[in-house]
């Protein structure tokens, strides 16, 4: 079946469960108003260790709305979203290797059009360069005529490590920032930031790879996203993390990604058992192939006995660093040349955005 079709499908198939199917008091909303708020989009299934600080997050950071489209959750997702106002779910089980970039594409049509967006996953945090809100980053987004930012993902974790066991912990926002506050840059890949039939980027930004996955298990997983971007009617994603078309700004943002967290053993072996990722868990397959050899390493008893799994595993490294408040350490990773910023950027602030006149898309 072609992308096309399971789209049509999907429309059809897709249940709305709880929150409104559009924002009706900005119905009238003039254009201008429109480019300078912005939703969530999101696809979730069984996230109730991360769903309430992923919803705090982004309601403090200014975001309009969230909308969710569960795959299935059979945990207590469901219950926590509906909790919220500024929240809709939709719900639909087709398989998520098959449909993982139709639902996102779903999402962006029926909620994205004509405002700016961010497609994130349920363990994404996202964060600006220099201290910047979000309705700074709108404006100077809108002021230049940028459809869309470039966003690195930073893996976050605890100098702990992490539970080898059937974890559940349902986290706090708090709690989340001031326990998994480490990240590491040590085992970075950089190259150009070029795509074909896309507008030529600028030459700061830079595509990543590997980082701390890299380090511990041998992953040299892509990092960048195009995950920010305003929607336009023929908008859409070509892969998880890239976009069809767009005019990428001259900065990028972070994600501050908390997938090595407690829970991370459990769901990699979820993940693994149902081979609904990308390329049947093959990312996953190489987690747990790791998580074992970590077992028979750290096995005190003879071979010919069953193996005691370890209770943690650690990601702490001597090049690791403390992250201990994103909203004003983003500085480091500017230095540090995870993060890019231009000058012009760097320069702009909201006194400098005005008088603003309403950009033509």
């Amino acid at each position: 079946m072609s992308n096309k079709s399971r789209l049509r499908s999907l429309r059809a198939s897709v249940q709305h469960i709880h929150g409104p199917i559009s924002l009706a008091n900005r119905r009238f909303a003039s254009d201008f108003q429109r480019q300078n708020e912005a939703v969530v989009l999101c696809v979730v299934k069984d996230g109730e260790n991360l769903v309430q600080p992923f919803i705090e997050h982004y309601l403090q950071l200014g975001f309009q709305h969230i909308f969710f489209l569960d795959n299935g959750s059979t945990d207590s997702t469901i219950d926590i979203i509906k909790s919220y106002s500024q929240t809709t779910i939709l719900l639909s089980h087709e398989p998520f290797q098959d449909y993982c970039v139709i639902f996102k594409n779903f999402l962006i049509q029926k909620f994205g059009l004509g405002k700016w967006c961010v497609v994130a996953d349920i363990d994404e945090f996202l964060y600006f360069p220099l201290r910047r809100s979000l309705s700074e980053v709108l404006l100077y987004l809108n002021k230049n005529s940028y459809d869309a930012v470039c966003i690195q993902m930073l893996d976050m974790f605890s100098k702990e490590g992490v539970e080898l066991s059937e974890s559940n912990r349902v986290w706090t926002l708090e709690d989340l920032k001031q326990t998994c506050c480490y990240y590491d840059l040590s085992n970075l890949e950089k190259k150009r930031y070029v795509r074909w039939f896309q507008r030529a980027v600028h030459p700061g930004l830079k595509f990543l790879y590997g980082g701390i996955r890299k380090t511990v298990f041998a992953q040299s997983c892509f990092l960048t996203k195009e995950a920010l971007f305003f929607g336009h009617s023929n908008t859409h994603l070509k892969s998880s993390h890239l976009l069809h078309r767009s005019k990428i700004a001259d900065f990028s943002a972070v994600f501050l990604h908390y997938k090595l967290i407690d829970n991370f053993y459990s769901a990699t072996i979820k993940a693994v058992s149902s081979e609904n990722h990308w390329q049947h868990s093959k990312e996953y397959k190489g987690y747990l192939a790791t998580i074992e050899k970590e077992k028979q390493a750290q096995a005190p008893q003879p071979l010919s006995e069953p193996l005691e799994l370890p209770s943690k595993l650690n990601l702490w490294q001597l090049s690791s660093v403390a992250l201990l408040d994103p909203n004003q350490e983003t500085d480091s990773l500017i230095n540090d040349e995870f993060l890019f910023v231009s000058e012009q950027f760097r320069k702009f602030s909201h006194r400098s955005a005005f008088p603003l006149v309403e950009v033509a898309r």
